[in-house]
């Protein structure tokens, strides 16, 4: 039995042009996975380390301007205007990878069409990411000496008020003293912070349904050959083996239909995510009646984000993203009349798009591997675009491995 020969005829014909229309696609792309690692310069104020200053917290009143001193939790080690520009480029690289792959397959799928202008920008990031490094490390010393007048101030203030409630042991400039050496030290030699940092890139072949089949028939017949001529094996021994091959081969089924599911899911997402980002932008024209500087630009990436990911060599939205460029155009460099006319293009341009796209929607497979396709308006929920969201620079200094967060189109 086949696996499609629970869809009608009409499906299975749509399904049987996908899968070819995805190899096709697989055979002109890479997987890419995204690696990066730092050294956190911060270290954490705790009682542990308070007590080791003479600190006693033991008392409510203790406790309580403990809790007035220590609000973060955290202190940098060296200013942070100096680090920023590390997590600005590892910012950069994740968002460029996210802008200009579909997540599929176990990693970020990047088509020939989007590569060049992920590896120029990829490559940008990357060189101001190792810039930032080399300017840290080789001024490690002087950047430590930075904040020692910030620390002296910060633990001057905190003595003032532990001694107010009897919670310190020792005499000011003692405690400040140890306190600033405490925190110094936490700094490691600019050779061991050079060595936390990497930025690498890890690519495989995207695997096509043809490879995948055939390497389980090749795994298969490897195994069975060795059953069929391993004459030390007992009877005992080769059932066994035997039930554990066959274990496998009715599983190859459904890690095939589990590789057309994650297709899936990023062939819905690219539509979904164009069908959104037209949506707001045009209930932004309407509400406004203009175009804000905000809005062009959004436009513009989504027109440069739909170039370059159009794998499904869909002509109708490419020339759908023509108009909008087109329109975009007239409005910046038209005047007057012209400037107001081209509003109406666009308005109406975003209006096609988002009906085409919904057509699309609705004109795919109703099940592709053993996934049915939710509806339009399901797949543009909350729940999908928060796995497309990245975190803001600002709130994420460290810079971990590349996490399964995903960016709205």
């Amino acid at each position: 039995m086949s696996n499609l020969d629970f869809l009608d005829a009409t499906d299975q014909g749509k399904v049987r042009e996908w899968r070819v229309k995805w190899d096709e696609i697989l055979r002109e792309s890479v997987i890419a996975d995204l690696h990066i690692g730092s050294w956190w310069p911060y270290t954490a104020i705790t009682t542990e380390r308070m007590a080791r200053l003479g600190v006693q917290t033991e008392k409510p009143e203790a406790k309580a301007a403990w809790n007035d001193v220590v609000r973060a939790g955290r202190i940098d080690l060296i200013p942070r205007r100096d680090f920023n520009p590390i997590v600005n480029a590892a910012y950069r690289a994740r968002a460029n990878l996210y802008r200009y792959s579909m997540e599929g397959l176990g990693g970020y799928m990047i088509p020939a069409t989007s590569y060049p202008t992920w590896k120029a920008r990829h490559e940008e990031a990357e060189k101001d990411f190792w810039a930032g490094v080399a300017s840290l490390c080789d001024n490690l010393d002087a950047l430590k000496e930075q904040m020692r007048s910030s620390y002296v101030a910060l633990f001057t203030d905190a003595w003032e008020r532990l001694n107010r409630v009897g919670a310190v042991t020792k005499g000011c400039d003692e405690f400040v003293a140890e306190a600033v050496a405490d925190l110094m030290k936490e700094v490691p030699s600019a050779e061991v912070v050079r060595s936390k940092f990497y930025m690498t890139v890890e690519f495989r072949h995207a695997p096509m349904q043809d490879e995948l089949a055939q390497a389980e028939i090749d795994a298969a017949r490897i195994r069975g050959d060795y059953l069929t001529s391993n004459d030390a094996l007992d009877d005992e021994k080769r059932r066994i083996l035997r039930e554990m091959q066959d274990r496998v081969a009715t599983q190859m089924e459904a890690r095939r239909s589990q590789v057309e599911q994650s297709l899936a899911k990023a062939e819905d997402e690219f539509y979904v995510n164009i069908q959104k980002a037209v949506a707001e932008l045009s209930d932004g024209l309407k509400s406004k009646g203009k175009l804000s500087g905000g809005a062009s630009q959004k436009i513009t990436g989504l027109v440069e984000k739909v170039r370059a990911l159009n794998v499904f060599n869909d002509a109708r939205l490419n020339q759908q993203m023509d108009e909008l460029a087109a329109g975009l155009e007239q409005r910046t460099s038209g005047t007057g009349a012209s400037k107001k006319d081209a509003i109406d293009v666009l308005q109406w341009s975003l209006a096609e798009t988002e009906k085409y796209v919904k057509s699309v929607l609705a004109e795919m497979p109703t099940r592709r591997g053993v996934r049915v396709v939710e509806s339009a308006d399901d797949l543009g929920s909350e729940e999908v675009s928060a796995t497309r969201r990245s975190t803001k620079v600002e709130d994420a200094p460290e810079l971990g491995e590349v996490a399964s967060n995903r960016r709205t189109a």
